[in-house]
């Protein structure tokens, strides 16, 4: 039974990894295309990547009213 809770554990680990990978490479996308609502839409979902990212643009663009 061990056996079976570990590679469960390992295979979730790995899912979760990736998810992970993937989601910041989203962000990256979202932002080269400054996609501003997306990204926001993204960090008010406990994004933390695309809460950063965010700020990070906006400052860019010296649009900080929407900080």
């Amino acid at each position: 039974m061990r056996e079976l809770v570990d590679s469960y554990s390992d295979r979730l680990r790995a899912r979760t990894h990736n998810y992970s990978i993937a989601a910041d490479k989203l962000v990256d996308v979202l932002v080269d295309r400054d996609e501003v609502d997306e990204l926001r839409a993204r960090a008010d979902n406990h994004n933390t990547q695309a809460a950063y990212r965010l700020a990070d643009l906006l400052v860019d663009r010296s649009d900080l009213d929407q900080l």
